[in-house]
């Protein structure tokens, strides 16, 4: 990851490029212009330096206020939050005017001593608006001045670090831990906010796109799965007509087979199970050259036979094979008929009936 550094002050401006890695930070170039009096793009032009990560932006001297002050505790946050009341009437015009920060010199058990910088916020933003047009818009607002010198408030004013390799230590020292930053209230930092709000957009618009071509997607494969639907009901009662022909009316194919379905289950039921061909044709190869059989019906209970002989002693004997082969046989009705046969009617239980 790239950071740069802009070191700003006595007519120049110098960008040092880091690289940090493992939390190292390691010069990779220093880069300077002159700038004059007036600060604009075409001035800073020299130092665009491109994939810089995060920019960090130290002030000239001469555009901050420093204010020593005293305070009766320690408490950061409380000090904070009345340095804008303390400093009214020791900066030129209103200090809500100003952009402040502090850093705490001395601190004893009853009293914190503090630096203020304080900037005037109309200059602030005009720094700032030329960094931003040039490329290289500040994240973090700062001083070398402070860092180098800060617990020595007369060299803060006064002194010069002009030491180059001295400042791009006190650079380094900056990134890690800013000493303050003056980038703060209205003129605090945005674009990361910028950044996420760019990215959610474009992350917005490709789920938009990929929710359109999930919808479409779905659209054409249920028109499919409908017209599938439709063709296999057709199917369905094409089947069902061929099965049940007696059922002229179709009105919800699975109500009527499940319908039809019970209705032979309850006949399966009655018949008992009895396996009426076995039977059949178990009467038949018994009764061959006794009887002439008119009629043979079986139900879960008995299975009666009707026909004619020629005798009623073949009747009887009909009577003695069927024994061989079914239970409780007995002869229910026998009679001569015109043409001098005898007609009859059996009735007997299947063996386990």
């Amino acid at each position: 990851m790239k950071i740069g550094f802009i070191d700003w002050g006595g007519g120049q401006a110098s960008l040092y490029t880091f690289t940090k890695k493992s939390g190292v930070l390691t010069l990779d170039n220093k880069n300077s212009v002159e700038t004059g009096v007036n600060l604009d793009q075409k001035s800073l032009a020299g130092l665009k330096e491109s994939k810089l990560h995060d920019i960090y932006l130290s002030l000239p001297r001469e555009l901050i206020s420093f204010r020593e002050l005293d305070f009766p505790f320690s408490d950061e946050k409380k000090i904070s939050d009345i340095i804008t009341f303390e400093l009214e009437g020791l900066l030129l015009g209103n200090a809500e005017d100003y952009v402040i920060d502090h850093i705490i010199t001395e601190s004893f058990e009853e009293r914190t001593r503090v630096l203020a910088a304080c900037v005037e916020k109309a200059k602030l933003r005009e720094a700032i608006n030329a960094f931003a047009s040039a490329g290289l818009e500040p994240k973090v607002i700062t001083s070398l001045e402070l860092r180098i010198f800060g617990n020595d408030y007369e060299r803060v004013l006064t002194e010069d670090a002009a030491d180059g390799d001295k400042r791009v230590e006190a650079a380094k020292d900056e990134i890690a831990e800013p000493s303050i930053d003056l980038r703060r209230g209205e003129l605090s930092f945005t674009g990361d906010i910028e950044s996420f709000i760019k990215v959610s957009n474009v992350t917005a618009f490709l789920i938009l796109i990929l929710l359109i071509i999930f919808g479409v997607n779905a659209t054409v494969k249920y028109n499919l799965l409908k017209k599938e639907k439709l063709l296999l009901e057709a199917e369905a009662e094409k089947s069902f007509r061929s099965l049940f022909p007696e059922d002229a009316k179709i009105i919800d194919v699975s109500r009527q087979l499940e319908g039809n379905v019970n209705i032979l289950k309850k006949k399966k039921e009655v018949l008992g199970g009895v396996a009426v061909l076995d039977i059949m044709s178990g009467i038949t190869d018994l009764s061959d050259n006794l009887a002439v059989l008119d009629e043979i019906r079986a139900d879960s209970t008995n299975i009666i036979i009707k026909g004619t002989s020629a005798t009623f002693k073949d009747v009887e004997s009909l009577k003695e094979a069927l024994s061989a082969r079914f239970d409780n046989v007995s002869v229910t009705e026998s009679s001569s008929t015109i043409d001098k046969k005898v007609s009859f009617a059996i009735v007997m239980k299947g063996r386990g009936v």
